[in-house]
């Protein structure tokens, strides 16, 4: 059947009969670590992923770029989402699979002892998520505990990612996080600043875990006893490929 076919108001009609009882669409308010203080509406809604969504997402796989980007920018409203911080991008992922695919996400998860695989069933929206506080700021201020120096540091946003691919790669780009310290904003003296080998260490984590925001968000660590030995386990949700699948 040819595209003028399909155009044709009795085919048309045909068509529509089917999908008269599909389920209408419905968007949800995304509850977010962030609370949506940082962006220009807090009221940011997320709908579930359709066809056309999927195969958006596999030809941008297919042309190299990210495709969880890709299918994030297409069911979100309210907000950009390059503008999203981080935190509240992994919180709308694990929104978006459980309104599409279902609330409980099945996956594999090694035991540390026999390490044998284990099956599980996690239900999503159990995951505690831990948000900021409702007066916080964004770039806001923190006082090192060894040199007792004033700095002033952001959240990472979703346009910050090539920047957060690994360890490495984060600390030779922390500076671009920390907007002034002891006052002064210079990026090339802030650069210097957490290069020097004199910045003590408990300094330097104390920056790191106030950008990356390790406490807050989703937190995603799972206890389980293994299936083989019963040993107790603790890991951190494994999140496979097929995360955007039904399976």
């Amino acid at each position: 059947m040819n595209d003028s076919s399909i155009k044709n108001p009795l085919e048309v009609s045909k068509v529509d009969e089917i999908f008269a009882n599909l389920p209408v669409e419905v968007e949800t308010i995304l509850e977010l670590p962030s609370r949506g203080k940082f962006y220009k509406t807090s009221l940011i809604k997320l709908r579930p992923v359709n066809f056309e969504d999927e195969k958006a997402m596999s030809i941008a796989k297919n042309q190299g770029e990210d495709g969880l980007n890709t299918l994030l920018s297409r069911c979100i409203t309210g907000e950009d989402l390059s503008n999203f911080i981080t935190m509240d991008k992994f919180a709308a992922t694990l929104k978006l699979r459980s309104i599409s695919y279902g609330n409980d996400y099945r996956t594999i998860a090694i035991c540390d002892s026999c390490k044998a695989e284990n099956e599980l069933n996690v239900p999503l929206d159990q995951l505690p998520m831990n948000q900021i506080s409702p007066e916080a700021q964004d770039p806001r201020k923190i006082t090192l505990p060894v040199l007792n120096k004033e700095v002033a540091v952001r959240y990472p946003r979703v346009r910050d990612e090539e920047f957060l691919t690994d360890e490495v790669t984060i600390f030779d780009n922390l500076w671009r996080f920390v907007d002034s310290v002891d006052g002064n904003p210079d990026k090339a003296f802030i650069s210097s600043f957490l290069k020097d080998s004199r910045l003590p260490l408990r300094d330097a984590h104390a920056i790191l875990n106030e950008v990356l925001g390790k406490d807050l968000g989703i937190q995603t660590v799972i206890k389980f006893n293994c299936q083989t030995c019963n040993k107790a386990n603790i890991t951190n949700l494994p999140i496979s490929p097929d995360f955007f699948t039904v399976s």
